[in-house]
């Protein structure tokens, strides 16, 4: 699913990276795939920090997708930082191009389009690719070896 937004996301934006910010073909490549690696680091680490349930209201479009959400403030915070290294552009055009990249990508992701997910499992399934599946996997509950070890197992076996 990540993979899919950063492929919409690229039709969609192409022109006006290149009109706003200035970025030739090369910039808007680099620029979505840091998008992407900011998007799923962001969600590992909030997952990770225990907080799966904000992550799947953000998904489910139950929470607020502007970046006074603490998770999507991370994300542009994420990004901005990634642009400024990787391109070596000011911090200023790097928010220029994250104020139009992350709403684009928060709106498919918090889409009615992508479904709702009941739970962690659900989301992974439906988050697919990225990336961001294999990263969640063996904290949400990745079945190694026969035994569910991951966040999930330790939840379920606590109650």
């Amino acid at each position: 699913m990540i993979d899919q937004i950063i492929s919409q996301g690229k039709e969609f934006l192409s022109g006006k990276l290149k009109e706003t910010v200035g970025f030739d073909e090369s910039q808007i490549d680099t620029a979505l795939n840091t998008a992407k690696d900011s998007t799923v680091d962001t969600l590992k680490d909030e997952v990770k920090g225990g907080n799966l349930s904000g992550v799947l209201d953000l998904f489910n479009g139950k929470s607020d997708t502007s970046t006074s959400n603490p998770i999507v403030g991370g994300m542009a915070n994420n990004l901005i930082s990634g642009l400024v290294s990787k391109l070596g552009i000011g911090k200023d055009m790097a928010s220029k191009a994250t104020d139009m990249i992350i709403p684009f990508i928060m709106s498919k992701f918090s889409s009615k389009d992508t479904g709702q997910a009941k739970d962690g499992s659900e989301l992974m399934d439906m988050l697919g690719g990225g990336g961001l599946k294999d990263a969640l996997g063996g904290l949400l509950g990745g079945d190694k070896g026969g035994k569910d070890d991951g966040m999930l197992g330790k939840l379920g076996k606590f109650f």
